[in-house]
């Protein structure tokens, strides 16, 4: 009797351990999706971080862009225009500002200006312009 006893103890703990065994194996495998899962959002999370990085480098050249364009669009722009004159011993030049900012305390240095491709002496003539004071031009 002792020994059926025994024997049906037996069998009851072998089944619950089989149970345990199923249930260990179920979590087993669990953790291993949700391991899986994690992987996956990690990979997403760092595409997601290359693309930010990507726009804010973008975003980045483009905000430099925006500041050199700025800086263009309010800086002076200086034409300077050699009109024709009878007396080529009278040689002077036309300083005009065609930008949007005004033009303070610039100079120009000496420089030597050349005759045009097909032309004579006599028509343009050798040319030097040597200012070296400031000029303030603040419109056209």
């Amino acid at each position: 009797m002792a020994v059926a006893i025994y024997t049906c103890y037996t069998k009851r703990v072998q089944e619950a351990i089989v149970k345990q065994i199923g249930a260990a194996n179920k979590q087993v495998e669990e953790s291993a999706r949700q391991t899986a899962a994690i992987v996956k959002q990690v990979e997403a999370a760092n595409r997601q971080i290359e693309e930010a990085e990507r726009q804010t480098a973008a975003i980045g050249c483009q905000t430099n862009e925006l500041i050199h364009q700025r800086k263009l669009s309010i800086m002076p722009a200086i034409f300077v225009e050699f009109p024709y004159v009878q007396d080529m011993s009278a040689r002077h030049c036309l300083i005009k500002n065609v930008g949007h900012g005004a033009a303070v305390n610039f100079a120009i240095a000496s420089m030597n200006v050349s005759a045009p491709p097909n032309s004579t002496r006599e028509e343009f003539g050798p040319l030097e312009l040597q200012i070296v004071q400031s000029i303030c031009v603040i419109g056209s």
